[in-house]
């Protein structure tokens, strides 16, 4: 999961996966078996607020296809597609990359403009199982687009500590008896299971570090906090 990359880019487009296609994906995987608490896990939360999560753990489109994800299924799924707008991808992203570059690199799969991603999305199978979103870490610009904020991987997999907390639990989900208290800390997510503001996220990602089931950082910093901007279909569709 993550990757070690150059951690460059401050911003980008990513092309990603409709939320309900990722929880379709997440019922049919292995993910969700592999994990026992997964299918237990606040069960007192309705699974359509599940589908309303528009954050950066959504099998954004890569360039390459991936060689290790640990979430069978999303991964196979999302290389075996899109054959042509990943060719443009990777023509668009760097003419003389090699493929270890972008397996290495965490921008590797944000888009460097608009006009770029809306190339790209052109070309999708499936447009209508996908969405354009801007990311931003670090320097944040919020705007009648922002969908709030998500905290995990810049790169690799997107790894996402809302996603892996309640929304699709499969990596490091919550034991049964902590269920509760982060169940309150989640508590204050905003209609698209993402964080209002950075000090609420800030604030997660604190308690979130202190657990010892937690997903552990290999470097200080790994864990981002991430705007996630809507881009409007109009500009794509």
């Amino acid at each position: 999961m993550g990757g070690l990359g150059k951690m460059k880019q401050r911003s980008g487009y990513g092309i990603f996966w409709q939320p309900h296609k990722l929880v379709a994906w997440y019922e049919r995987s292995l993910a969700r078996d592999r994990s026992p608490l997964a299918g237990q896990a606040f069960d007192d939360f309705p699974l359509q607020e599940r589908s309303c999560y528009r954050g950066v753990f959504r099998f954004p489109l890569i360039a390459w296809p991936a060689s290790d994800s640990p979430f069978a299924g999303g991964a196979a799924e999302r290389d075996q597609t899109n054959r042509a707008a990943r060719q443009l991808f990777r023509r668009l992203k760097e003419p003389a990359a090699r493929a270890d570059d972008y397996l290495i690199d965490d921008d590797g799969n944000l888009l460097d403009s608009l006009d770029q991603a809306q190339q790209v999305f052109s070309l999708l199978e499936r447009p209508e199982d996908h969405e354009i979103c801007l990311l931003r870490r670090e320097h944040y610009e919020i705007s009648e687009h922002t969908l709030g904020f998500d905290i995990g991987y810049w790169g690799g997999d997107h790894f996402s500590l809302i996603a892996d907390s309640y929304v699709v639990p499969a990596w490091r989900p919550p034991p049964p008896q902590d269920q509760s208290e982060v169940k309150l800390q989640l508590s204050v997510l905003n209609k698209r299971l993402l964080f209002d503001r950075v000090a609420a996220a800030r604030s997660f990602l604190d308690y979130y570090r202190s657990k010892a089931w937690a997903e552990k950082e290999r470097y200080e910093g790994e864990f981002q906090i991430i705007q996630v901007d809507h881009v409007p279909a109009a500009l794509y569709l």
